[in-house]
């Protein structure tokens, strides 16, 4: 269909109307060239996918099969700019590297401790001065950005795994799945640096915010279904009684 007409979208919306009746609100949504295909298990999806493809062919319609991504893994494109990058030179340089670098941070494990050294060369008021902690966590960046594997599908028919961690300065997760025959694939890395207020928490909180922060962050492939939260600090297996909770830690509670 031609461009700029002014009716182009009205008519374009009443093909893919008349191609999707009787499964549009059932089965999928559709707005124009965008199509939302659902279902409550992974089944059902699978056979209403096949059912929008099968009205698409039979409508005369074509897919560029180009833009399909099987996998969610990095841009190609993308990550080939990460690994030319030069050396950064001042400190918007490094806030530049690290726009680009943050929009694929779920991709990389303990991206925020990674990143910290570089992230403190940009803080108000610092001189820049590259050191060999920088050009190493630069370096350590430009691999795992290049380098880390590829991310599998959310199932939701099978139950989530979240394993959460805290350090000194970063709080970290992960999300994942255990996908029979392959074990257990990675759905999404997260992480955090902790602000400066933060740090002088106990261990005990710390490992209490990141199972916080992490399940809310998480929340849309957690809610309303049951989940397995896996900690390597025993002590917040006190968050099963609820009486022993301090007053001043009581806003973080997940009862």
């Amino acid at each position: 269909m031609p461009f700029r007409l002014c009716n182009a979208p009205a008519t374009f919306q009443r093909v893919m109307d008349l191609t999707l009746t009787g499964i549009k609100w059932k089965k999928c949504l559709v707005y124009l060239d965008d199509v939302v295909i659902f279902g409550r298990t992974f089944q059902e999806h699978f056979n209403n996918l096949a059912e929008v493809l099968q009205r698409i062919r039979q409508s005369g319609l074509k897919l560029k099969p180009a833009k399909c991504r099987v996998h969610i893994r990095t841009d190609p494109s993308k990550t080939e700019i990460v690994a030319s990058w030069p050396t950064p030179t001042s400190t918007s340089e490094v806030r530049n590297f690290l726009r680009l670098a943050s929009y694929y941070r779920r991709f990389v494990k303990s991206f925020a401790s990674i990143a910290r050294p570089l992230h403190r060369l940009t803080e108000q008021g610092r001189q820049f001065s590259w050191s060999n902690e920088a050009e190493e966590a630069f370096q350590h960046l430009k691999r795992a950005l290049t380098t880390e594997p590829i991310l599998a599908f959310p199932r939701f028919d099978i139950p989530f795994v979240t394993d959460t961690d805290a350090s000194e300065t970063v709080i970290g997760a992960v999300l994942s799945q255990k996908h029979d025959p392959e074990g257990e694939r990675v759905i999404a890395y997260a992480s955090r640096t902790l602000m400066k207020t933060d740090w002088k928490y106990s261990t005990t909180r710390k490992e209490l915010l990141s199972i916080v922060y992490f399940t809310k962050l998480f929340r849309l492939y957690l809610v309303g279904q049951r989940f397995t939260l896996r900690t390597d600090h025993d002590s917040l297996t006190w968050l099963r009684r609820g009486s022993a909770i301090q007053k001043r830690i009581l806003p973080s509670n997940l009862a």
